[in-house]
């Protein structure tokens, strides 16, 4: 190409208004760029995200180019001079802020990812670190319960803190030992979502129960959301769960039995089924955890499915009886557990489901036959017009899934801190707990769905 071909190009594009090389398209790039680094349904290795992050910035500057070149031909007015030149610093300042999604790290010593943790602030990922940095400290708790208080201990492990189930549950321990978290009263292995969310409404209540004098802890097993996760890493999941409550329990099981603190396991949704499936036989049995709380366990739990079928004939599908209730009890949105024919025993386990949660109560059969609970007269917050049809049920229920999160608190797979409370009242027993505690907490905690309490 000849230099006067070459210049005659260049002064057609200024004239347009183009330029050969354009700032701001490339930031639209970046931003293409951030995004794709994002999770998605599969996780990425190295190569293939680096081949998806140059495809969207190519696509992205393209995008950002012809945008140009239609704002130009429809000769709408442009930013020139300084107002142009500002314009891209801050828009850069913005796409720059994007790549540093971690803030800094706590600076106590007492914080998972502070002074002195085992744990990488920046591999917890953005559930972890709003997990241990949230909730009650001993200031707040001593003020709403009038007594002397601890700060929780919460340590939280990422997917990327290490390369195995096994590994990230070592450095879960050693983090739980560095923090004296087997001095508390209770310790909590928690199970969170698909995300490796967990919820607030079920953990800041119970750390106000027992004045702080508690440790929780939990790994992350993925990063999509739970109906993902359940289908995609169903066995990540699983090995997850298994290996941080075998270390933790392993450890437990060590220490003189008067001499360390009473053992909980807890899970919310995909959480619960996780925590379910690690609760096997020998945790239950030789020397045993001391209580569990389950929460929306989805239908194919088998541990779930097993209780439900030993229900009492003459109880309902969604809010069964089990034996004399010295063992398994259930929780809804109108029942608090702590009706039963007999006391606790020494192990307590809760079951924690509304009867609108269609994540609970979805039956693949229903495609050909009605589920259970629709051979009975319908819960509280059912229609009583409801009816049973082949193939058009199952995909009522299918769609009642996927509309499930955003039903109203108290429904569907809503679940906050206003049916946490007395479930956890139920299964861990504070001290000299009253009714007028438990309703006092619920007022200080009715923040709504997927919310803590009030910590200022």
């Amino acid at each position: 190409m000849s230099p006067r071909r070459v210049d005659s190009e260049r002064k057609a594009m200024r004239m347009t208004g183009l330029r050969l090389f354009s700032i701001p398209a490339l930031l639209v790039g970046l931003v293409f760029f951030t995004a794709s680094l994002t999770p998605s349904m599969i996780p990425r290795g190295p190569l293939i995200q680096g081949v998806l992050g140059g495809l969207v910035t190519a696509l992205g500057y393209l995008a950002a180019r012809i945008v140009a070149l239609i704002w130009y031909a429809a000769d709408m007015p442009v930013l020139t001079g300084k107002a142009a030149r500002w314009a891209v610093i801050l828009c850069s300042v913005a796409v720059l802020a994007l790549f540093d999604t971690a803030p800094p790290p706590p600076a106590q010593a007492g914080v998972p990812g502070g002074p002195g943790s085992l744990i990488d602030w920046g591999a917890m990922g953005q559930p972890g670190r709003e997990f241990v940095t949230s909730g009650p400290d001993a200031q707040a708790i001593a003020a709403f319960t009038g007594r002397p208080a601890l700060d929780p201990i919460r340590v939280y492990v990422g997917r990327a803190d290490g390369d195995t189930a096994h590994e990230r549950a070592r450095l879960a321990l050693a983090e739980l030992q560095r923090l004296g978290a087997f001095d508390r009263e209770v310790l909590v292995v928690a199970s969170p979502t698909g995300t490796g969310w967990l919820d607030p409404g079920s953990h800041d209540p119970l750390e106000y129960m027992h004045d702080g004098n508690i440790a929780t802890v939990a790994a992350q097993y993925s990063y999509l959301q739970s109906p993902l996760a359940l289908i995609l890493e169903t066995t990540t999941g699983l090995d997850t769960a298994t290996a941080l409550l075998e270390v933790v329990h392993d450890y437990w099981k060590t220490l003189p039995p008067d001499d360390r603190p009473r053992f909980y396991v807890h899970g919310l949704s995909l959480g619960a089924w996780s925590s379910m499936y690690a609760t096997n036989l020998f945790r239950l049995v030789n020397d045993p955890i001391d209580g569990a709380l389950w929460a929306g366990p989805p239908f194919p739990s088998n541990f779930w499915n097993y209780v439900q079928n030993a229900r009492d004939p003459d109880s309902p599908w969604v809010l069964p009886r089990i034996g004399d209730g010295s063992l398994v009890r259930y929780a809804s949105h109108v029942a608090d557990a702590s009706d039963a024919a007999a006391d606790w025993g020494d192990m307590r386990i809760v079951f924690l489901q509304y009867s609108s949660d269609p994540i609970v109560f979805y039956d693949p059969y229903s495609l050909w036959r009605a589920p259970p609970w629709m051979n009975e007269p319908p819960a509280e917050d059912a229609s009583s017009h409801m009816s049973f049809m082949p193939i058009v049920t199952q995909f009522q229920l299918a769609l009642d899934m996927a509309l499930s999160f955003g039903a109203p608190p108290g429904h569907g797979h809503a679940y906050y801190a206003q049916d946490y409370i007395a479930p956890w009242v139920q299964v861990t027993a504070p001290a000299d707990w009253t009714d007028a505690d438990t309703e006092r907490l619920k007022a200080h905690c009715d923040n709504g769905f997927q919310m803590g309490c009030t910590n200022d």
